[in-house]
């Protein structure tokens, strides 16, 4: 089994913001982080305490609204192919862009070989279900890669009306063969987002930091099962949820250790930290 993080942002590595001079002032200016910059090779040496295979590295094509990408497309590629056995690269494009963002799609998918899309509903400034967009989803559905929307609150840039989950009912039920996955556990509409993921086959949840106000992930973790019952996190959602750490904002060790540590029964846990993810990527 591979033990996958399906969410971290690369924005802090060294080897990343070499890549773009613009980088680090963009991540303050839209994203709100105030980095503290750092070689590859010790998010690596956090994946290895974490025992995490593979790293889902995400970026955000967030050019029409803030006028900047977090990383690019082409930056995540090389990345990838420099760190082939423990990264996994998703792409960004911008719906707002139309035609030229369906282009930036297949490029992405086709050549740079990107395994899935990263949209950012507040950053991106778009409604999920306006059907203007409907083109993108359906290249997205043709090239078969999963959707991780940010959802719920976000720290960043823009207002949290766009990343309700709610929106992403007309998409789920539109587009039955589309992978989508939630992120954040859509904090804090968690039964919405429950609501989705047992309905829909096709929907999954990550659970990547949630902007409560609490710091710590243990907290971040029990509060969870405290909401919605270990029967039913284990009896109705052991085949729909992902393990994400949202890197940089939170440890991946602390973050795998925290969910180990709710002690739920080894098929789930493995479910949750790797055998979910590897489905969802079409990974053997």
């Amino acid at each position: 089994m591979f033990t996958i993080d399906f969410h971290v942002h690369p924005i802090t590595l060294t080897e990343v913001s070499e890549k773009d001079d613009k980088l680090l002032e963009n991540v303050k200016r839209v994203f709100k982080l105030f980095p503290i910059v750092q070689p590859t090779r010790t998010l690596i040496a956090s994946l290895d305490a974490a025992d995490v295979d593979k790293t889902v590295l995400l970026p955000i094509d967030c050019e029409t609204t803030h006028r900047c990408m977090l990383p690019s497309n082409t930056i995540i590629a090389k990345m990838v192919d420099q760190y082939p056995d423990r990264f996994i690269g998703f792409a960004s494009v911008d719906p707002n862009k139309g035609d030229s963002a369906l282009e930036e799609l297949d490029h992405a998918v086709k050549d740079l070989k990107l395994k899935g899309l990263k949209l950012y509903p507040s950053l991106q400034n778009f409604y999920p279900n306006d059907q203007k967009f409907y083109p993108l989803y359906d290249r997205v559905e043709k090239l078969n890669i999963p959707i991780l929307f940010h959802s719920g609150t976000s720290w960043g840039e823009g207002k949290d009306k766009f990343n309700n989950v709610t929106l992403l009912d007309d998409l789920a039920s539109d587009y039955p063969k589309l992978k989508i996955v939630i992120a954040h556990f859509g904090w804090p509409l968690v039964w919405e987002t429950i609501a989705l993921a047992i309905k829909y086959d096709n929907v999954f949840i990550d659970l990547s930091g949630l902007p409560s106000g609490l710091g710590l992930p243990k907290e971040h973790f029990e509060l969870i099962v405290d909401m919605i019952s270990r029967q039913l996190l284990q009896r109705c959602l052991a085949d729909k949820l992902v393990f994400g750490s949202d890197f940089p904002r939170t440890d991946v060790n602390r973050m795998a250790s925290a969910l180990r540590e709710l002690s739920l029964p080894k098929d789930v846990e493995n479910k949750i930290l790797g055998d979910n993810a590897a489905r969802i990527l079409n990974l053997k």
